[in-house]
């Protein structure tokens, strides 16, 4: 049921910030309030509060002018500290050193207090980020290969061993491995960059 008068009532109208400060500008040029109302359609009251409120909302605008820019400088400032842990985890890894997540979390705050940059949060979210960026997985260290002599080992297996076994019956050769008592042992995974091998260095042991 439609109530007498209900289709002569004006919705109030929701102004953008852009759009109040336009009004304003008109205002300043000297353009009179009642034709800028007739123009635009809106109520004296409405311009009376926006006028009202002028400093506010000019003040608002030019925050929100710098807002982008000031942005722009804490991605730049974000993308130093990002390079910098990034330099130390590709550095560590050639000195076959284990690197957790938190390991990378902490370098980060360390670089950004190096670095003054404020604002920074090393949040899983950012290393997880990190990770996605540069291709970093969680990988499991392929033991002592790093370290091994691989070309004497051929060597020996493909030569000295066939000269060694020809002296000895079948039933005399057999395999075996080293146990030991291992001391400064390293953590068996680390982060490492996807596709490339994670080979381990030179364990330190009790013979």
């Amino acid at each position: 049921m439609n109530v007498p008068g209900d289709s002569a009532k004006k919705r109030r109208k929701q102004f953008s910030l852009q759009e109040k400060v336009d009004l304003l500008r008109e205002l300043d040029s000297g353009k009179n309030q009642i034709d800028l109302c007739r123009e635009r359609g809106i109520a004296p009251s409405i311009v009376a509060t926006i006028w009202k409120d002028r400093e506010k909302t000019l003040k608002l605008h030019r925050e929100s002018q710098l807002a982008p820019t000031r942005k722009q400088l804490r991605l730049e400032n974000f993308q130093d500290v990002d390079q910098a842990v990034l330099t130390w985890f590709k550095d560590a890894r050639l000195q076959n050193i284990p690197v957790s997540g938190p390991m990378l979390q902490e370098k980060a705050r360390e670089f950004a207090d190096a670095l003054e940059v404020t604002g920074f949060d090393a949040s899983a979210g950012c290393l997880f980020r990190f990770r996605q960026r540069n291709g970093i997985t969680w990988q499991v260290v392929s033991g002592e290969e790093k370290a091994a002599d691989k070309e004497g080992a051929d060597s020996w297996r493909n030569d000295r061993f066939r000269e060694v076994a020809e002296s000895y019956s079948e039933d005399d050769i057999f395999n075996a491995d080293e146990t030991a008592c291992f001391y400064q042992l390293l953590p068996d995974r680390t982060m490492h960059f996807k596709g490339q091998q994670c080979k381990g260095g030179k364990k330190s042991h009790l013979a």
